[in-house]
């Protein structure tokens, strides 16, 4: 009897593995049935074998199929068992993004009844809810806006400096150096706290932040399952951060906003516009300046609605911080790195750091903001080393490209921002570190570190602003040269960000 139930179960499994292999290979068709190109998908993992085992990065990924195919204008490509649509096409890029944008506003499949507020934010946000609450914020980062931010911002690259006035005619790893500096200015100018990052470096305020986007394959499995299958990563309770993540930082948010609340505390930055936000419905706006046009986004009908509740505060600040984070600090590395690699572009960068600070007096918005070639430094750094390896959206309704290729409701696509910000048809010597490209208009479709469209990221000058900061104190006061022991920066095999693998050392003297 029991070698039969045995029998009997045995052949169950069996059945159920071959089942399940058969539906795999079925699911790696997806895109050679449509006619698509695409690098052959190994079963369960498709196209993240290399990801996977660590021989590569997300970026180099893309760029692998990004490259394989160059007289295509678009791919095919499997995250695990999930097809994908890779777009090689600028002028597809510029569809899907902008002109088209109506059917792809989400960038992932919306579910319903998400329990985790941390992803209550505009990163994953869909529809009209995305709508909503991306014009309610949009006054948050407007000119008048970022100038009161400055005064946070400016104490904590004063407490930076303190910290490298300790390690002059040292060896500095500028990668935790910025990483400090760059989660200082999240907590004060985000969430409202001073953590004091720079002066305990293994905060908790620190140590959680650092977690975020460092995850094993199973994590990035349910990454996937989430940008797919929401609703039923939902039901199963799955979520991008770890429960002690969503615990940590849901409990200083909230403390932070009843402290504000009850003793009526006010204070130039993110939380107390959100908690403008939640009272008057609206935050106030002192400036109309054109430059603010590009927060504008589709109107909505008048009668669409939607509750400010304390979890869109939490998940709108703790946004600032997965956004932020890693993205700032990677960004401010790579152009330490670029810069002393070619000391006559240092300083050309630091003297228009010096011609501003003559003009406007100091170190301020005013003189930031008129720092043009620093701009294209930080530009250019951005486009060999984007934040992001691409960005995704998914199809909302029927779209047929001009190619005659359909897509349908929930067919999702990649833009891979690190492959057309390095394809040599639309920028010379495209591995070269060249600021001065710059001065020419860029071919539509094939800059987008920060996205473009309606969906670009609303912390966009904010970020340019924190990170032309932090480089003209460091310029001003430092000669920075690259250590001997430091080799080329490589990206980080974990995660979905392009950050270094390994410390970057410099050598700091003070001028």
């Amino acid at each position: 009897m029991f070698q039969n139930v045995l029998l009997l179960f045995t052949l169950f499994i069996g059945s159920l593995i071959f089942a399940l292999i058969k539906w795999a290979q079925e699911r790696n068709k997806y895109w050679s049935k449509r006619n698509i190109n695409c690098l052959k998908p190994k079963l369960f993992v498709g196209n993240l074998y290399d990801v996977l085992l660590g021989r590569k990065n997300m970026s180099e990924a893309h760029q692998e199929v990004f490259n394989a195919f160059p007289k295509d204008d678009v791919v095919g490509f499997y995250d695990f068992i999930f097809p994908r649509l890779l777009i090689r096409d600028p002028k597809l890029v510029e569809q899907v993004m902008k002109n088209d944008f109506s059917y792809f506003v989400d960038r992932a499949a919306p579910a319903k009844h998400v329990k985790d507020p941390l992803s209550l934010n505009l990163f994953s946000m869909c529809g009209n809810q995305w709508r909503f609450f991306r014009q309610k914020l949009s006054p948050a980062f407007t000119t008048g806006k970022l100038r009161y931010m400055f005064d946070p911002l400016a104490q904590c690259g004063n407490n930076m400096m303190s910290l490298l006035e300790s390690n002059v005619g040292k060896e500095v790893d500028m990668k935790e150096v910025t990483e400090l500096f760059a989660m200082d200015v999240i907590g004060s100018c985000a969430f409202g706290i001073d953590p004091g990052v720079i002066q305990n470096p293994n905060s908790s305020f620190r140590k959680m932040g650092k977690t975020i986007f460092e995850f094993s394959a199973l994590q990035q499995f349910r990454f996937a399952v989430l940008s797919i299958l929401p609703n039923l990563a939902v039901k199963l309770n799955f979520s991008f951060f770890k429960s002690e993540v969503v615990k940590y930082y849901c409990d200083i948010i909230l403390n932070t906003l009843e402290y504000r609340k009850k003793h009526a505390i006010e204070r130039n930055d993110f939380i107390q516009m959100m908690l403008q936000l939640q009272s008057k419905g609206k935050i106030d706006s002192q400036t109309n300046d054109p430059a603010d046009d590009y927060l504008k986004t589709d109107k909505l009908l008048d009668t669409v609605e939607f509750q400010i509740s304390d979890e869109i505060l939490i998940g709108s600040a703790f946004g600032f911080l997965s956004a932020a984070f890693h993205t700032t600090s990677s960004a401010l590395t790579y152009a330490l790195y670029e810069l002393t690699k070619k000391p006559e572009i240092l300083e050309k960068t630091r003297q228009d750091i010096k011609q501003q600070i003559a003009i406007h007096g100091d170190i301020n918005y005013d003189s930031l903001k008129s720092m043009t070639y620093l701009d294209k430094v930080l530009k250019e750094t951005l486009r060999l080393h984007p934040g992001a390896p691409s960005t995704l959206r998914v199809c909302t309704k029927e779209y047929k490209f001009p190619n005659g290729l359909t897509l349908l409701p929930g067919d999702s696509i990649i833009i891979p921002i690190y492959a057309l910000q390095r394809d040599p048809n639309y920028f010379s010597n495209p591995l070269s570190f060249n600021p001065d490209r710059f001065d020419e208009p860029l071919v539509p479709g094939t800059y987008i570190p920060f996205g473009d469209g309606p969906r670009i990221c609303i912390g966009m000058r904010f970020a340019m602003l924190e990170m032309k900061f932090a480089l003209s104190k460091l310029l001003l006061n430092y000669n920075i040269q690259l250590s001997k022991s430091t080799e080329t920066p490589r990206m980080s095999p974990r995660g979905f960000l392009n950050i270094p693998l390994n410390g970057v050392k410099f050598l700091i003297t003070k001028i």
